[in-house]
């Protein structure tokens, strides 16, 4: 049977009880409190004050609680609310559910806390002004995806699954959560206070809105971000994070004090900045099928692999590792590059790689596919094996090394500074010409044959190859220059430019045609062919000459042999 006692005259100066009853119905002109109740049915309250509990209230149905928007509802009992509860009107509203409890349509003006040993679920919209609290226990999930609004920080206590939908912007309050954390809002996705979360963590904000969660999170497990604008994650206190698959539209910023990686495809449309760790770095791996579309700038890490579908651009960075950068367009730089370890580069075969910033490769660099390759170094730099379609272009400070074979298809130009060498000794294969823009002592090595482009070498030049030797631009070589070529390859350096400014000696060769600007001298040489010397000087020797085939002298007429 029904108990309805709607008059808004009534007064109850004390706890009211209900024994029994299926439907009840109550108004009070002041405030009210509900004694330990059994209630089969719904139950209505309406009041001109507070609606408090001195005793368990269970409720079969529905359970719909107005206070007025100044008034608060504190039910804290062990109560059990076997339906909805919504609240008309109230000011700060706490609930408490021995078990489950799913709220209704709610207007709160002031702040929510609602402790649950069961779900929290919503089967209306909440419209929450102040704070919002949850506690449903580690075990229970917290399930609030109607339309609502949450004005203040919604904080967990403790939930495992977690996802909360908010129609506007929503902020996070402190929260433990030991499942996973879903975040849908219309607006700004942001922080309060430090989210512990143990499972995944999807966050949609929607594209023209931000998600900055910069407390001291611990994101256990994988990011995931379905829709943002500007996006910063801080994860402090869990060792790894990891991106799922992410769509961001505008740029991302992550700091984490431990390693970054993917378990998805990241799709960053502005820039990103990446640091892994404080005082230790840690490694960077974002190996997936990502795409960048502005610089991606590593703040601090040990081991950095990268990779995107399309072109990637490297903005400032700091990489106590190893760098590996695959691409499938072009790799270009628009910050200095500081990598202490070796670092691996992979454009494909029809796009370029331009790091051309004031960069510092502390190891070996080794392209494994690109077409035309700029590098430029402030100190010495070291090539690795490389296979490089188009011409090679490389600016040192230092020296010029290589602890690899080049494959270059293209032309190859270096320069190293006029004080600094430059050593490409091992089984290299030069396309095109290789040209010495500045260098001191060069030593260059070919598997094949090899063409000398216009080329500066302030100290010695040495050149091997298994080919013959050629020219295609102007040589000027202030010390010794030192050729060979094998006894079956020719050696044509017959530019009438060139300025050989120390001894030259043929180590082995075929035929040989030297000319030089001025004088020459020639040192040790073993000549399998001709020799064809043409000059505008002296033409002496300082060393032994054996030449088995005719030797052609061409000193000019004042010019003594």
């Amino acid at each position: 049977n029904d108990i309805t006692l709607a008059n808004s005259t009534n007064t109850f100066g004390g706890p009211v009880v209900i024994t029994s009853g299926d439907d009840v119905t109550l108004n009070e002109n002041g405030a009210m409190n509900l004694g330990a109740s059994t209630i089969s049915g719904n139950l209505a309250v309406t009041t001109a004050g507070g609606i408090t509990d001195s005793g368990a209230i269970l409720v079969g149905g529905a359970t719909t609680l107005d206070a007025g928007s100044v008034n608060a509802i504190t039910l804290d009992a062990a109560n059990d609310f076997g339906g909805p509860v919504a609240i008309i009107a109230a000011d700060d509203v706490t609930l408490n559910d021995i078990n489950a409890i799913d709220l209704g349509a709610s207007t709160i003006s002031g702040n929510l806390a609602l402790t649950a040993a069961g779900d929290i679920t919503d089967s209306g919209a909440l419209n929450v002004t102040g704070t919002t609290t949850l506690d449903a226990g580690s075990a229970n999930d917290i399930l609030l995806d109607e339309a609502n609004d949450f004005n203040g920080p919604v904080s967990i206590i403790a939930a495992k699954d977690l996802t909360l939908n908010d129609i506007n912007a929503i902020d996070l309050g402190a929260s433990t959560i030991s499942g996973n954390l879903a975040v849908t809002a219309n607006g700004a996705i942001t922080d309060s206070g430090r989210l512990n979360v143990t499972g995944t963590t999807t966050l949609a904000a929607g594209s023209a809105n931000d998600i900055t969660l910069d407390s001291n999170h611990a994101f256990q497990g994988s990011v995931s971000v379905t829709s943002g604008r500007n996006v910063t994650l801080w994860n402090y206190w869990a060792a790894p994070m990891d991106f799922g698959a992410s769509t961001i539209s505008g740029n991302l910023t992550v700091i984490s004090n431990g390693t970054i990686t993917d378990s998805g495809a990241l799709n960053v449309a502005g820039t990103a900045s990446l640091q892994a760790g404080f005082i230790v770095s840690y490694d960077i791996t974002l190996d997936a099928a990502n795409d960048f579309g502005g610089p991606v700038s590593i703040v601090r890490a040990d081991d950095v692999t990268l990779n995107d579908i399309n072109a990637i651009d490297l903005g400032v960075s700091t990489i106590s590792g190893n760098l590996a950068l695959t691409a499938a367009g072009d790799i270009t730089d628009s910050g200095a590059l500081n990598v202490a370890g070796t670092t691996t580069l992979a454009a494909g075969s029809g796009n370029d790689i331009l790091l051309n910033a004031a960069n510092q490769f502390g190891g070996a660099v080794s392209v494994t596919a690109a077409d035309d390759v700029t590098l430029n170094d402030t100190g010495a730099i070291d090539l690795g094996a490389s296979t490089i379609s188009g011409n090679l272009a490389v600016t040192a400070n230092g020296t010029i090394t290589d602890s690899g074979a080049l494959d270059i298809m293209g032309t190859t130009t270096l320069a190293a500074g006029s004080a600094n060498a430059i050593t490409l000794d091992e089984a290299n294969d030069f396309g095109g010409a290789v040209s010495i823009t500045t260098g001191r002592n060069v030593t260059l090595n070919d598997t094949d044959e090899i063409d000398l482009g216009a080329s500066t070498i302030s100290g010695d030049l040495s050149v091997t190859t298994a080919g013959a030797i050629t020219q295609s631009g102007t040589l000027a070589v202030s010390g010794t220059t030192t050729l060979a070529a094998g006894s079956a390859n020719d050696i044509t350096l017959a530019d009438a430019g060139n300025t050989f400014a120390g001894l030259v000696g043929i180590t082995s060769g075929g035929d040989v045609a030297l000319t030089n600007s001025g004088a020459i001298v020639l040192g040790v040489s073993t000549i399998s062919g001709n020799l064809a010397v043409t000059t505008a000087g002296a033409v002496t020797q300082f060393g032994a000459i054996n030449v088995a085939g005719s030797t052609t002298l061409a000193a000019g007429a004042a010019n003594a042999i």
